[in-house]
This record gives C-alpha cells, sequence and structure tokens, in this order.
C-alpha cells in the first residue's frame, strides 16, 4: 500500500518479499508452504502491477518512464552506478535517522552497521531482511536509476532498513564484548539499541512536529502556501485566485511551465491540455518551441486565460515568450490580469471562435 501511494511498482516491494519468504530458513513452517506463500504474494502483485498499468494507460496523459524499460547508458553510468547509489543511500539514512539534509559520510555509520545486520541474519537463516533490501535497491536502480535511492523512495522498505540496522548494532556490541573478554548480556544490546533510538526520536522531533503543523492546522489557511517548501507556492494561491476570478465557470485555463494538477486543483478550473510531442509536453527550450506554445494556447477556440511561469524555460525561449507576449498585449490580442514576480496570467481579449 505504501508503495502504490508513492507511485513505485508493488513489484519492487512484493517480489522482493516473496523472494525473501521461499529463500527464509528461519522460520518453523515447512518449505512447501513458505513456497505457496510466495507464490500467492507474487500473484497478488502482479494482478496489482497489470491493473496499475492498465489504469495508468487509460488514464495518465503519458506512461511512467520506470516501467517502460531499463535505462540504456554506456559503460562509464553503470561502473559509476554502484558509488552513486551507495551514496544516495547514505544520504538518505542519514536524513532518516537525524531529520538533517547531510553529506554522505554521515550515513557510513548507520549503512555499515546495515551491511553487518544484513550479514548477520543470513547466516542465522534469517534472510527474508537481506534479500528484501538487495532486491528492493537493485529493482529501483534498475527500473528507475540511483536518483531514485532518496527518502521518498526508500520508505517501504524503512523498518525493514532500521532493523538490520540495528541488528547490526547488537552483532557488533557483541562482537566488542568478546573482543574485551567482558561478559556479554543481552542488556548491553538493548541499551545501546535504546540510546541510540532516543538520540534519532530527538534530532527528528523538531523537523517532525513542525511538518505536522504544516500539515495539519496550517494546511487549512492561506499560511500552508507561504511557508511549504520555504515558500515556492507564495505566490501560486493569489494567482489561481485571479484564474478562478476571471476564468467562468464553464471557461479554461492554459498554462507554461505551470503544475496542470496545482493550477487545477487551487482554482477549481479546467486546465487546458499541453503541447505534446513524441508523447511529452514539448520542452521550453528554443525560440521555435516558443512559438509553437504560444500559437497552441491562443489559437481560436483554445483556453480562455493563459498563465505562464517562465522561470525554468531556458533563455532562448524564455525571452521570445516574454517579447511574443509583449507583441499580443501591445495589439489587443492579450490583456495582463495578474504580473508577479513568478506568474503572469492573461486573459484572451476577443472571445475563443469569435
Amino acid at each position: 500500500a505504501t508503495a502504490m501511494a508513492i507511485r513505485i511498482p508493488t513489484g519492487l516491494v512484493a517480489g522482493p518479499i516473496a523472494v525473501g519468504i521461499a529463500l527464509d530458513r528461519s522460520a518453523v513452517t515447512r518449505k512447501g508452504r513458505r513456497l505457496m506463500a510466495a507464490a500467492v504474494i507474487l500473484a497478488v502483485a502482479a494482478i496489482t502491477w497489470w491493473a496499475w498499468m492498465t489504469t495508468a494507460a487509460r488514464i495518465a496523459p503519458e506512461t511512467p518512464g520506470y516501467t517502460l524499460s531499463l535505462p540504456r547508458h554506456d559503460g562509464v553510468y553503470w561502473l559509476m552506478m554502484p558509488i552513486r547509489t551507495c551514496r544516495n543511500l547514505m544520504e538518505s539514512t542519514a536524513e532518516y535517522l537525524t531529520g538533517q539534509e547531510l553529506t554522505w559520510p554521515i550515513g557510513l555509520p548507520a549503512v555499515a552497521m546495515m551491511v553487518v545486520g544484513m550479514a548477520a541474519a543470513w547466516r542465522e537463516g534469517r534472510r527474508l531482511a537481506p534479500t528484501v533490501i538487495v532486491l528492493y535497491l537493485t529493482g529501483t536502480v534498475l527500473a528507475t536509476g540511483e536518483w531514485a535511492i532518496r527518502e521518498r523512495y526508500m520508505l517501504p522498505c524503512l523498518p525493514i532498513f532500521l532493523l538490520t540496522m540495528f541488528e547490526g548494532v547488537g552483532a557488533v556490541v557483541t562482537w566488542v564484548g568478546r573482543l574485551r573478554r567482558v561478559v556479554n548480556r543481552p542488556q548491553a544490546r538493548l541499551v545501546v539499541i535504546s540510546v541510540l533510538t532516543a538520540m534519532f526520536i530527538a534530532a527528528n522531533a523538531p523537523r517532525t512536529l513542525n511538518w505536522a503543523f504544516y500539515y495539519s492546522y496550517l494546511s487549512y489557511t492561506p499560511r500552508y502556501y507561504e511557508k511549504i517548501t520555504g515558500g515556492d507556492y507564495r505566490e501560486l494561491l493569489p494567482a489561481c485566485q485571479t484564474v478562478a476570478d476571471n476564468c467562468g465557470d464553464d471557461g479554461s485555463v492554459a498554462v507554461i511551465g505551470v503544475n496542470k494538477a496545482i493550477v487545477h486543483f487551487l482554482s477549481g478550473r479546467v486546465v487546458a491540455d499541453d503541447l505534446v510531442e513524441n508523447g511529452k509536453p514539448l520542452p521550453l527550450t528554443t525560440e521555435a518551441n516558443a512559438d509553437r506554445w504560444l500559437d497552441h494556447v491562443t489559437q481560436p477556440g483554445s483556453a480562455k486565460l493563459l498563465m505562464a511561469d517562465l522561470r525554468e524555460a531556458k533563455l532562448a525561449f524564455r525571452q521570445r515568450a516574454q517579447a511574443r507576449l509583449a507583441e499580443m498585449t501591445a495589439a489587443g490580442r492579450l490583456d495582463l490580469l495578474y504580473e508577479g514576480l513568478d506568474y503572469q496570467i492573461y486573459r484572451q481579449a476577443e472571445p475563443p471562435g469569435d
């Protein structure tokens, strides 16, 4: 359920779990029953995958890239991929444990303890957790790329990550006790793990409480968009209110460089289709593309309003689009309704179709 909610195909989670159950040697359940349970999980994953892909193909404007094929890159990319994957895993682990965006060396001890815990569990026949971790990370990297090894996409396996990390801590505590010829007591492992857990909770508490405030009380007030993600959406709320006030109940708005889903959600108005080429929105890169975009959104019968955010566009596109918009405004084809630091909203002077 967690994997589906964050748009990771279920197979990357359920598949490794099924394999881990089949390989596990710690349970008293007979091998036949383990294999049967693994087969049932794989069947459920396959059915869910098929339903998800079918729904995506019918509803989504394009099929998510990570479900199409394995990425094809040159040899250098594949040689560097394990290094980048380990670095990203360390950075993600550090942020999970401390609540801060830290560099990868901070996560190195935690990942090292995770590896030790995986080895200890595998040696003792408890192979579910090591199998899930290895296959989940491998599948995510192959299907998506090493960039997906980050906090969001590691969430489905976070409990298993933490379990193996603490398993490794316990194994190291036991090993140090034997090395120093100290009587190993179960309380020693418990004390060390409890202290580390308390430290991680204390480090995450301020950020957790802060985000809890954002997503509870603050999300029902205008201040939410002023604060969330460092204020990136501060101007979006009044801009979308301008769209709602001027679009009419049956009108639509075209967007360039703006998230269609957010505009629709905040304004309650229909958002016109993007200019699509080869299954994807035409990139905001060249002067020619700027002309094509503006011709598309201002053609007769198109949307009543135009909302533009050119911050992420390439310089050539941005300059050409700004010049064309100024020309059309001076010629009376467009009326400027809203001009902010990030967004501009125009209304077509002539009703579409006239």
